[in-house]
């Protein structure tokens, strides 16, 4: 079974099983240009809203302008998130930073997180916890959660696995959506409290009924693998439901893996742009697991996973454009998919990739170079603006 971490979207490493496309008939393949312009469109427009935030209006920003305190926050979670509007780390950090000098520890605790991340800042672990701890010693569960981060990854504080464990219990006695997901996967893997499967599916149940995209996701990882027990589990119930009728005691029977409730919790996750979430689907689009095999949704799905630059996405397109399976062959293609996935230091995209080279000609090779470049160019143009310095 795979976890998933929803530290960084940008900052995922797993190392997923090879996508082998099974011969299967695809869309026909996409021009270079056509790739490109994913990339920038998607950056232009931002991730599918969350059902945690709402969308802010030219009202919010215009209360922010005022001093609103509670529209400044609400503004600053949309341009970090990238909600409504294109992500803007250097706006998130103005209207963090306004909400914080107005007393606000949620705001606060946000603003640590840009330099605990690095996002849009270099990072900065000592700035990160001059304004992070004091929320979390005031039990902001934003400050919280990020407190058991820093505990959790060893990063400007001491890793301490008991202590994140704890920070993390008190940010979801706080119903914090995100906090759910990450003491999940403590309890799951026993890092600083006890392991406990059964125990990790109620938390990631519960985070999943509040909307978090990364406890659908991880939830729906343990159902695909088998690790929930299914005993009163039916395929229909809402997922609301599920740590209830899964019991709290008593010997748990034999896992099978549920791809039902795996296709429903991938898909409530995607819908919210999780890039991970939305390749999982593909994945089950593609086999036909849980749900009825569509090729062209599990490609929609590979493309919008590969222009948030997920890697296994861009690869798995890259063995589509390059083994013509399904449509005509286009090598110039492939080697963009490949050559963006390996910049991400994806071993089998790297190795395609060499592969692929032996196979083309030279003035092929040229083309693709040309069109890598132009397609990098573009995503660059279109990353989310950063801030240049404090």
């Amino acid at each position: 079974m795979r976890i998933y971490n929803s530290r960084s979207n940008n900052r995922i490493r797993i190392f997923p099983r090879q996508n082998p496309f099974n011969g299967a008939r695809y869309w026909p393949a996409v021009a270079i240009c056509v790739i490109a312009s994913f990339f920038s469109a998607y950056a232009q427009v931002g991730a599918p809203a969350s059902p945690l935030t709402q969308t802010i209006s030219a009202a919010d920003l215009d209360l922010a302008e005022r001093g609103d305190l509670t529209a400044q926050v609400k503004v600053a979670k949309a341009f970090n998130e990238g909600i409504s509007v294109r992500r803007n780390y250097a706006e998130a950090f103005k209207w963090f930073g306004a909400a914080s000098k107005q007393g606000s520890l949620e705001a606060s605790a946000w603003l640590g997180s840009l330099y605990l991340q690095g996002h849009g800042v270099p990072q900065d672990l000592g700035r990160a916890a001059s304004l992070i701890q004091p929320a979390a010693d005031q039990k902001d569960p934003i400050g919280l959660r990020f407190m058991g981060i820093m505990y959790e990854t060893g990063q400007g504080m001491p890793r301490d696995y008991s202590r994140a464990a704890k920070l993390f219990s008190q940010a979801v006695a706080k119903k914090d959506p995100n906090s759910f997901d990450h003491l999940g996967l403590m309890v799951m893997r026993g890092f600083g409290v006890k392991k406990n499967v059964r125990r990790a599916a109620r938390l990631l149940t519960q985070g999943a009924g509040l909307g978090d995209s990364w406890a659908q996701l991880n939830l729906g990882e343990m159902y695909l693998g088998g690790h929930v027990p299914q005993a009163r589990t039916q395929p229909s119930q809402p997922v609301s439901d599920l740590g209830r009728a899964q019991g709290n005691s008593g010997t748990a029977p034999k896992s099978i893996p549920n791809f039902n409730m795996a296709f429903s919790l991938f898909s409530e996750s995607a819908a919210q742009g999780n890039r991970v979430a939305e390749f999982k689907l593909a994945e089950l689009y593609q086999s036909g697991k849980g749900t009825a095999k569509d090729l062209q949704k599990a490609l929609d799905l590979y493309s919008q996973s590969a222009a948030q630059n997920f890697a296994p996405a861009q690869l798995a397109l890259g063995k589509a454009t390059e083994l013509g399976l399904g449509t005509a062959v286009d090598l110039v293609e492939a080697y963009t998919w490949y050559s963006l996935a390996a910049e991400q230091d994806s071993v089998p995209a790297a190795v395609r990739l060499q592969t692929l080279t032996q196979k083309m000609t030279p003035s092929q090779i040229t083309q693709a170079q040309l069109s890598f470049t132009e397609v990098e160019r573009q995503r660059k143009a279109n990353r989310p603006e950063s801030i240049s310095q404090q």
